[in-house]
This record gives structure tokens, C-alpha cells and sequence, in this order.
């Protein structure tokens, strides 16, 4: 199964043509489906089995071997240490981003 593999009603999501998530073609019963996550600035729902088992492992192992995972440096309290998880910087071109010090490019 492909990254980003997953198919709308219209058979080919928006996401395998282009990269982009949206769910304007999305059948309503997806937009509508599950536990919505209350957030400031966008919108996302919780759905339970969206993907079996399978799927989710298949998905878990393509993102393991194909991201350029990094552990980075951060400043907590004036200190650098290492951060306790690892993260991949993904952006458009010329986008900064900035944390605990760290800024990604």
C-alpha cells in the first residue's frame, strides 16, 4: 500500500494526486464519522478502525523506513538536551520554524 493510499468516495483521494489533505471530495459519512478532537485552528475527528491492523502496520513501517527522522537538540531551563522524541521537518520552501531554541528551515 502506497503512503498516503487512502481513497474518498470518487475512488482517488485528493491526497494520493497531490499531496494535500482535504476532504472536500470525501464522502459525507467521513466528515461526519467519529470522536471530533477540539482544536484552535482546524478540525479532526478520532475515528475507531479507520485502518485494520494491517494497514496501520504497513503504514507505521513505510513512514519508519522512508522519513528522515532526526533526534534534535533543544533548551530547556538554559539547557540543551536531547529531546525525548524524534521529529522530521517538513515545510514549504523558504518556511521557518522555531522552538526551544532550534529553528528549522
Amino acid at each position: 500500500m502506497p503512503l498516503g493510499g487512502l481513497s474518498g468516495a470518487g475512488g482517488v483521494s485528493r491526497l494520493e494526486r497531490d499531496g494535500t489533505a482535504d476532504c472536500s471530495g470525501c464522502a459525507p459519512s467521513l466528515r461526519e464519522r467519529g470522536t471530533r478532537v477540539a482544536l484552535i485552528d482546524g478540525d479532526a475527528r478520532l475515528i475507531d478502525g479507520f485502518l485494520t491492523r494491517s494497514e496501520s502496520d504497513a503504514f507505521l513501517e513505510q513512514l519508519l523506513r522512508l522519513v528522515a527522522w532526526e533526534q534534535q537538540v533543544i533548551r530547556i531551563a538554559g539547557r540543551s538536551v536531547a529531546s525525548p522524541r524524534l521529529s522530521a521537518w517538513y515545510g514549504d520552501p523558504g518556511a521557518r520554524y522555531c522552538y526551544s531554541g532550534l529553528a528549522l528551515e
